[in-house]
């Protein structure tokens, strides 16, 4: 347990460094995409050390710290899929840029697309400024996932229209040349997810003997600070010359080296 409780702490302390040394309120795709990423990293780890705190005595929080972990194992399988956008891309520092943008944009936008598919069901079903005001809103929230807009009322279009589902992200890894090492993540991914749908196997799984929970618990926090390493190496290809972020990264690359011993 002290172990988890370690990587938590370094995931929450690095996590907060990195966001407040930039200015969330003007910042460009790929630096909003990791900006995005810890700061849910962060709340994450807060979250999780609260119930697990009280693992010990009451097993039942396992239950929700497994809904917690999923979402960062699928935060994760996203930074991954940024790192092999990255890989494809090296030695052409503007084209990583371009390509990099294009990517976390998408990603951004996911739920943003989501958020304009369910609007479209309501159209006919309630108020029409009701709904223009929905549109209005959603926009003024989220200005840099849509084309320009008037704010009228009238239907925003979003800027990009494609997305990627757990499992696309997973095929990413397949068939990776760099990246086949982490398949595991979606292995773990898809075991948490069971927790976060109703079903039998949410019943079964939750009566698992506390040890192996734990250790499950262990394995997948373990992966918080390859999250804090990939995002550093991906904000590094915006802000090379700050060396506050170098000197991050190889913050994080010790600690994976030494947790890893």
């Amino acid at each position: 347990m002290e172990k988890i409780f370690k990587r938590l702490d370094f995931a929450i302390s690095i996590s907060e460094q990195i966001t407040s040394h930039f200015d969330k309120k003007d910042i460009e795709e790929v630096s909003m995409f990791c900006m995005c990423i810890l700061d849910r990293l962060n709340f994450s780890s807060e979250g999780l050390k609260l119930l697990l705190n009280k693992f010990t005595t009451n097993t039942k929080v396992e239950y929700s710290s497994g809904i917690i972990i999923r979402a960062c194992l699928l935060d994760y399988l996203i930074v991954l899929n940024a790192m092999e956008v990255y890989g494809k891309n090296s030695g052409h520092p503007q084209k990583i840029y371009l390509e990099l943008k294009k990517y976390c944009l998408m990603m951004l936008c996911d739920s943003v697309r989501n958020t304009m598919t369910y609007f479209d069901s309501l159209e006919n079903q309630i108020p029409k400024s009701t709904l223009e005001n929905m549109y209005n809103s959603l926009v003024a929230m989220n200005e840099k996932c849509f084309e320009s807009y008037k704010y009228d009322g009238s239907r925003p279009e979003i800027k990009i229209k494609a997305s990627k589902s757990p499992k696309s992200l997973f095929n990413t890894l397949m068939t990776s040349k760099d990246l086949k090492g982490y398949q595991s993540v979606y292995e773990a991914y898809l075991f948490y997810s069971k927790y976060d749908h109703f079903g039998h196997m949410s019943y079964s799984l939750s009566r698992i003997k506390p040890l192996e929970q734990l250790a499950r618990i262990d394995k997948a926090i373990a992966t918080f600070s390859r999250v804090l390493l990939f995002t550093t190496i991906i904000l590094e290809t915006l802000y090379g010359s700050d060396s506050f972020l170098k000197i991050k990264r190889e913050e994080i690359e010790a600690f994976i080296n030494a947790s890893e011993k």
